[in-house]
């Protein structure tokens, strides 16, 4: 049995009024948790009231929260570089970087790294904006990508395109 999170009502007030405005809705997240969940969900699920297409929340949100489990796991990358004192710029330091995050990292693990993430300042910014014809989801990080991951990105995004439908 899935139990409910409650909101603070003035967070539902500010994105109620946000949304009947037709504002941007914004949220930053470290490591997203029960609460940032249910933020997210109550963010998501008014847009797509709003716009009548609450059809594709569970598409929409699962989505989201994998970009956001993607921008978490590479904040966390970037501290157990720093931990290590390898240099994630260079290539055989980010091969033993890379060899020790993918054996060592869960997401069980990720709210350990919560407190760190937001001492070094490294978050994820959530962003939804909509009109009647257009929905965008933003997930950023505060931080460049490297080149590396930016090449690996590519390749999942050409992947991606093998499919010509996701039903």
């Amino acid at each position: 049995m899935e139990m409910e999170t409650s909101l603070d009502p003035s967070f539902c007030k500010t994105v109620d009024q946000a949304i009947a405005e037709g504002k941007k809705v914004s949220m930053i997240t470290y490591v997203l948790g029960d609460i940032g969940e249910a933020k997210l969900k109550y963010i998501l699920s008014s847009i797509l009231n709003k716009v009548g297409r609450f059809d594709l929340m569970e598409m929409l949100y699962t989505a989201a929260k994998e970009l956001i489990v993607n921008s978490t796991k590479a904040a966390i990358k970037r501290i157990i570089f720093d931990e290590l004192k390898l240099n994630i710029h260079n290539e055989e330091d980010y091969e033993k970087g890379m060899k020790h995050f993918k054996n060592n990292l869960s997401e069980r693990k990720f709210p350990s790294y919560k407190k760190t993430m937001r001492e070094v300042g490294h978050h994820v910014k959530i962003t939804c904006s909509y009109r009647d014809d257009k929905l965008e989801l933003e997930i950023k990080n505060n931080f460049a990508l490297i080149p590396i991951e930016a090449v690996r990105i590519k390749e999942k995004f050409l992947h991606a395109k093998k499919y010509d439908n996701l039903f």
